[in-house]
C-alpha cells in the first residue's frame, strides 16, 4: 500500500481519517494553546521550577518547523526547545510526549501527558532519542513527500 501524508494544520480540533487506498501518516506542526484565563500558580511553578512553559493564547510562539509525523506543541523551554504530543499510534489513541531541541533533535520524554507531569522535575533525565523529520516548512516537505489531495476529502458533520 502506498503512503500519503496528511497535513494536520489544515484541520481545527480533533479529527479522524482512514483510507483503504493509502497508508496515511499525519504531518505538520501546530500549537495547542490553553485559554489565558486558565493561567495559575501551578503553571508558573512548572515554568519557574522545571523550565516547562505551557503555551497560552495570549503568548503564541512562531513555529519554524514542519514535522513528520505530526506534532502538537503545548509548551517550550527557555532555550526555545518544544514539547509536544506526537501522532504515532492513532489507532490506540497513543500520543507520547516528545521534546525537540533547537537543533531539531527529537527525544521521547514520556509515554503520556500524565506521566510527563509526574516526571516534570526530572524530565531531562528521561530523554530517549527518536527519529522525527523536521522540515523548515510544508513546502520543503512537499518536495520530498506525497501529500494526500485534501480537496477530495468530504467532511461528515452530525
Amino acid at each position: 500500500m502506498e503512503t500519503r501524508y496528511l497535513d494536520i494544520t489544515l484541520f481545527a480540533g480533533n479529527f479522524g481519517f482512514f483510507s483503504t487506498a493509502y497508508t496515511i501518516i499525519p504531518a505538520g506542526t501546530k500549537i495547542t494553546a490553553m485559554p489565558t484565563h486558565d493561567k495559575n500558580t501551578e503553571y508558573e511553578r512548572y515554568a519557574n521550577d522545571y523550565d516547562i512553559h505551557f503555551i497560552f493564547e495570549d503568548n503564541l510562539p512562531t513555529l519554524n518547523i514542519y514535522t513528520v509525523p505530526a506534532v502538537e506543541v503545548f509548551a517550550h523551554d527557555r532555550s526555545g526547545g518544544l514539547f509536544g504530543q506526537i501522532y504515532t499510534d492513532l489507532e490506540n489513541h497513543s500520543f507520547p510526549i516528545i521534546y525537540i531541541n533547537t537543533k531539531n533533535e527529537s527525544f521521547l520524554v514520556a509515554e503520556s501527558i500524565e506521566y510527563f507531569l509526574q516526571i516534570a522535575s526530572v524530565w531531562t533525565q528521561h530523554l530517549i532519542p527518536i527519529h522525527l523529520t523536521c522540515y523548515p516548512s510544508k513546502m520543503a516537505a512537499e518536495n520530498e513527500l506525497h501529500f494526500l489531495d485534501t480537496s477530495t476529502i468530504q467532511t461528515l458533520l452530525p
